[in-house]
């Protein structure tokens, strides 16, 4: 088991009920709430935020397969300047979706 250190801190009454609030809607006791707080910079996310989080992701993950498919079809049918102005349409899709994912990772720390 590892040591731990005890540390007192003093709230107002303010202080105090929105930490046990914001410690409640993560599922965290005030003490772990604090810890995992400082540790990470960042007020921690509660589980219904990851679930929908998970979901979010599962979906961009679908909308990013989506779009390699309409790029192969587009590259596929080839219609000259079209299929050009299709393609750049696609990969800024397709990079808005990868930077949407790393952003929602980032946030759930995976």
């Amino acid at each position: 088991m590892e040591n731990r250190i005890a540390i007192t801190v003093r709230f107002s009454a303010e202080e105090k009920l929105k930490t046990k609030t914001n410690a409640a809607e993560v599922g965290a006791s005030v003490s772990r709430f604090l810890a995992l707080t400082g540790a990470a910079g960042r007020q921690p996310i509660s589980d219904e935020e990851r679930k929908l989080l998970i979901k979010i992701v599962v979906a961009l993950n679908r909308l990013g397969n989506n779009l390699n498919q309409l790029t192969a079809a587009t590259n596929a049918s080839r219609i000259g300047s079209a299929a050009a102005a299709a393609d750049s349409e696609i990969e800024r899709a397709g990079a808005d979706v990868q930077s949407l994912i790393a952003a929602i990772r980032q946030r759930m720390n995976i």
